[in-house]
């Protein structure tokens, strides 16, 4: 289960009261308590990091504390992923050839998913087939081509948000933290009545995601919708949510913890699990949408 825990000690609280503590006291240590992502546990006991943070020629100690999690984590109770393929037969694919190495690559994919309770084994009338593509950091990326099956998918309408929208929404602040859900599709279930519409082929048999995977028709409607709800909770925090990145904006250091604090929390609460890598807290400056 997701913890997602901020603690704000006595000395930083004492630092906010006045400036003479700040004059006494060269590190505040605040620890952020969050969930790693799928993948990303500890074997024995919990990461933690410590990140520099200056705010007026002083430097604070935040100690970024990561809890480990059971294998593929509970998904999110808010969304299910439903494809709506009204009266349409059944579409098939036949599986893509693959090299050797590639076969061993698809293999270790496949095991870590289904160890994570992500896929299953099934018999279903509809099969996509496999495609391995290279990723940027030398990783191998599993997709699926569910082209057949998006061409007979009823669309879902959603609004997804414009990139232009959220840069016009931006403010100037002075402490940004990002936040990343990585696999964020993983965390939201399938409707199980789906399930065999996810179904893809390979050298090693037949599985279905019983998790909403890449490449499907309505997948980005559905975490968006996912993403509008947890940011509708959050009135009083400046937050910008675009699929699976979120950045928190504050004025202030005292107001971008307590920030923190609200955003995290809520994380919690939908049992969503961040990615260690991606996160950054209190900067000057981010990254945000490739920008």
């Amino acid at each position: 289960m997701l913890q997602a825990i901020l603690i704000v000690t006595q000395a930083f609280l004492c630092c906010l009261t006045g400036v003479k503590y700040l004059k006494l006291s060269k590190f505040i240590e605040i620890d952020l308590a969050v969930c790693l992502a799928d993948g990303q546990q500890s074997t024995s006991t919990v990461l933690k990091t410590t990140v520099p943070i200056t705010v007026h020629d002083r430097t604070f100690r935040t100690y970024l504390t990561f809890l480990p999690h059971a294998k593929g984590g509970e998904p999110t109770p808010y969304v299910k992923h439903y494809i709506n393929t009204g009266d349409h037969p059944p579409v098939a694919s036949t599986p893509y050839r693959l090299s050797p190495k590639k076969k061993e690559l698809l293999r270790t994919k496949i095991d870590k998913l289904l160890a994570n309770d992500v896929l299953e084994e099934c018999e279903s009338p509809f099969a996509a087939p496999v495609v391995l593509v290279p990723k940027t950091n030398g990783d191998i990326g599993l997709c699926i081509d569910y082209r057949k099956q998006n061409a007979i998918t009823i669309p879902d309408k959603y609004p997804l948000l414009l990139r232009d929208t959220l840069l016009h929404d931006a403010k100037s602040t002075t402490f940004m933290s990002t936040l990343d859900l990585k696999t964020g599709y993983h965390q939201i279930e399938v409707n199980p009545d789906d399930e065999d519409k996810t179904a893809f082929v390979c050298p090693f048999g037949m599985f279905r995601y019983k998790r909403m995977p890449f490449g499907l028709k309505n997948a980005p409607a559905t975490f968006q919708r996912l993403m509008d709800q947890f940011r509708n909770g959050l009135p009083t925090v400046n937050i910008l949510v675009y699929l699976d990145d979120i950045v928190v904006l504050s004025e202030t250091f005292e107001q971008h913890i307590q920030d923190l604090k609200m955003v995290l929390d809520r994380l919690r609460k939908f049992k969503l699990c961040v990615n260690r890598e991606k996160c950054k807290f209190a900067c000057t400056r981010v990254k945000y949408l490739g920008l």
